[in-house]
């Protein structure tokens, strides 16, 4: 559960950015990553590492969501969940420049 909810929370996060520079929003979870990720690159305040987190985050996310009984420790979650935060705060911060 925790995985999925800090993707999500990366994802809108992305979303906003995306948004924000094309004015439109990608319509597949690929899409998104793709399109931040390029922007990532350009835009150095963002960071590659919110690129990788949003990547990983999103495979964790599937195996929550798909794995009968998805073997994520305590621990595993409360780093992919502060993963989430710091993605979403440097996002915040981007966009209050932008």
């Amino acid at each position: 559960m925790a995985a999925r909810e800090a993707y999500l929370a990366a994802f809108h996060a992305a979303q906003a950015v995306v948004f924000e520079v094309d004015g439109r929003r990608p319509k597949t979870h690929g899409g998104l990553q793709s399109r931040f990720s390029a922007i990532a690159r350009q835009e150095v305040a963002l960071g590659v590492e919110l690129t990788a987190f949003l990547s990983s985050s999103y495979a964790q996310k599937q195996t929550a969501d798909y794995e009968t009984i998805p073997d994520v420790t305590e621990a595993e979650a409360e780093t992919v969940l502060a993963g989430a935060a710091a993605f979403v705060d440097n996002v915040a911060t981007w966009l209050q420049r932008w």
